[in-house]
This record gives structure tokens, sequence and C-alpha cells, in this order.
């Protein structure tokens, strides 16, 4: 039976990955430092093919390695400091989680015999475009991250280039924003936190004129590409993908009346300012399309996934007393954490 690493595996992406490897027969070794686990929804991942260990990714050693005896085996790396706000809490320790903490993760795949490592990276890379140029993976010059978080990435990115080999195989993802449901939801990313919104106080606030693009994605469909990875053959030790589908760019105004549409209502209120974050892009996706052809066919939808997440809401039950707005929102976790003495500042809880 194949073992399969995945760091963050309770995460937003993370629980799906797991959730739908195991189902394909995968034993996989689970490795979370909990960080977010207060906000998960509904029941946790339970199997006898999965084994869960609590650690830091900055406190991975040699001896963790070699008690998950991972040689041949394959990696989903997922952990870290997950979006651009959440980066800028703290460069420096963004910049110790993301890349230094990665970068080791790395070395200890490569001299465990690790044979394949799959990364999630980020669109976010591309920063800023100042044309309706679709951006495609090998146009370097392109490449323009404007947040602590996304340099991050393109400097583990740019690590992975020197290592691959083919003993050593890596794929690269740079994924379009996620959305669709999941036990570790997440609601501090554009779509979700639209649709939540519409579904919890029945209108649709949008902190920007809603001009920037950004392209999107449902988590089912990022876990369909995670999993299919693990056994494509590669014409080269490396390879990165954009991941997301045709037609997948949409103005965040778009997105905002799509989600009203899903939730049943009509009240979409836009700020008058320009959009505070500066990022806006659009991404070309002909290489996904090419190499996971049957994904990139059958990828869900945005107007499925707004139903999705109505279905999903409803189910749970979710409820604006309930506070799971705040307990969805990774920044607003780790500063209550933070203040209520669990974690310190440094994002170590304090055992150790």
């Amino acid at each position: 039976m194949d073992k399969l690493l995945i760091t963050g595996h309770e995460g937003y992406i993370g629980h799906v990955i797991t959730e739908n490897a195991l189902l394909q027969g995968y034993t996989v070794v689970g490795l979370d430092v909990g960080l977010y686990r207060e906000g998960r929804i509904g029941p946790k991942n339970s199997h006898p093919n999965l084994l869960e260990i609590e650690k830091d990714l900055r406190l991975l050693n040699d001896s963790d390695f070699r008690s998950f005896d991972l040689s041949n085996a394959s990696v989903i790396h997922l952990a870290g400091l997950s979006n651009d706000p959440l980066g800028e809490f703290d460069e420096k320790l963004t910049f110790d989680i993301n890349f230094e903490a990665s970068k080791r993760l790395i070395d200890l795949c490569k001299t465990g015999g690790v044979s394949r490592f799959i990364f999630f990276s980020t669109q976010s890379v591309y920063g800023i475009s100042q044309d309706d140029h679709e951006i495609e993976e090998h146009e370097s010059g392109r490449l323009n991250p404007v947040t602590a978080y996304a340099k991050t990435k393109l400097l583990v990115e740019n690590y992975l280039q020197t290592v691959a080999d083919k003993s050593f195989e890596v794929i690269i993802f740079r994924p379009s924003t996620v959305f669709g449901p999941s036990r570790g939801f997440r609601s501090d990313i554009v779509f979700n936190n639209l649709t939540l919104n519409a579904y919890l106080k029945r209108e649709v606030h949008v902190k920007s004129d809603g001009s920037p693009w950004r392209p999107v994605i449902s988590v089912d469909d990022v876990s369909k590409a995670a999993l299919q990875s693990l056994d494509k053959s590669l014409q080269n030790p490396i390879e990165v993908y954009n991941l997301g589908f045709p037609g997948g760019n949409f103005q965040v105004r778009d997105m905002a009346e799509i989600a009203a549409k899903s939730m049943g209502i009509s009240k979409v209120i836009y700020a008058d300012s320009l959009n505070e974050d500066p990022r806006t892009y659009k991404v070309s996706f002909k290489k996904f399309r090419n190499n996971f052809e049957e994904i990139y066919r059958c990828g869900q939808g945005i107007e499925k996934g707004g139903l999705d997440l109505k279905l999903f809401f409803d189910r749970e039950k979710l409820s604006e007393k309930d506070g799971v707005q705040a307990l969805t929102t990774r920044l607003a976790v780790l500063k209550r954490r933070i203040e209520r003495g669990d974690i310190n500042v440094e994002l170590f809880k304090n055992e150790y």
C-alpha cells in the first residue's frame, strides 16, 4: 500500500486531500501543529490508515523522519502561514516557517528517500499584472511577488529547482484561489468569504470597487490534481503548473454577484475606494489542461461551488451567533490564541 506524507493535513486543502487519499487506499502520515483545530467544522478525520503527528514543521528532525519510513514514498507539502494577510502578520516569522522550515523538510525528504515531492505554491507569485495577458508558468519575467507570503513561496520554488533530479521528482502547483467545503473551512479567502457573509448576513459587502481579477478553483479539484500528480509521468525532474480552469479568471464583483445569487439574495454593497489589496492578474491554464485533461474538462464551476457551499452551511447549521467567521479566519485565530497565552508570538505552543 502506497505511503503518503501530507504536511498541514488539518488545514483547508489538507483535510480534503487527506480524506480522498484514504478513500483511494493510501496510508497517510499527517503532520500538523494544530494551530487552527478549534475552527474545524464537523468531526475530525479518523481512519485506521491515518497516522497523525502533532509537530511544528520548524522542529522536524532526522529521528522524526526515520520513524516515518518514507523511502520511495511521496510528500504533499501544504503546511505554512497560509495566505497574504497572514504572511504580513510577521514577515520574519513567515520567512522562518514558509521558507526555512520548508527547506529543511525538503532536505530531509531527499536524504530520506522520498521519490516525489508535491509543493503547493501560490499564484500570488505573479503579484500585479498591468495588462490582460494570461501568464504562463515559464514566463519568469512575470514573477512579481509583492507580499512576504508570496516571496517565501517563490524562494521555496527556486530551492526546489536546485535539488530536483530523477530520484527526487518535484511538482509545483500554483493554485488559483480555492473555494468550497472542507472540515478545515476558511472564510478569509475571497469566494468563501463572500458566500459565508451572504449566508449569515443576507447581504454581501465587497471591501473594494470589485475590479481586481482573481482566478478561482474548487478545493475538490485541487485535491484531484494533487492525488493524480503522485504517479503522473514527468518529462522533467521538476514541473510547474498553474492550477485552474478555462473561464476561471473572475473579477471580484462577478464573484460577489454569484455568491449573492447562490444564497438567494440580491443585495451587494461595494466600497467607494479602490481595492486595498494590490494583487490583480490573469493566469493561463493551458499546461494544466494538456497534462490533467480529465480534471480540467470536468472541473467544478464557481456557480456550482456557490450552491455546494450553501448545502455545506445548511448541513453544518452555521450561524452568526456561533462566531464561525472568527473561528475560520486564520489571522483572527492566531491573535486570539496569543492573547489567551496558549501560543507565544513566535507561534510555538507554550509547552515547547
